[in-house]
């Protein structure tokens, strides 16, 4: 952990997540040291509450890291919808 990003502990490796990551700068949700730890650990993270640009609305998803060995990326996965009665 650097003042700026989580990164590995090998200088070759060239792995990094910034801790002022425009994407979730935008979700308006601060990315904390036990989340960077759960995404590097399993992947992803569950984030309540993350901030929609487009409706203006807040909403909830699983977010997915997305390593391509030059830079990493974020994609969201969301629960089914529930079928209305």
């Amino acid at each position: 952990m650097t003042p700026k990003a989580y990164s590995c502990e090998d200088r070759n490796c060239g792995f990094v997540i910034w801790k002022n990551d425009k994407f979730f700068e935008k979700a308006r949700k601060p990315l904390t040291k036990e989340m960077a730890a759960s995404l590097i650990k399993n992947g992803k993270i569950a984030v309540k509450g993350l901030y929609s640009e487009k409706s203006g609305k807040n909403y909830d998803a699983t977010v997915c890291l997305d390593d391509t060995g030059k830079y990493v990326n974020y994609k969201l996965e969301f629960a089914p919808r529930k079928k209305k009665k």
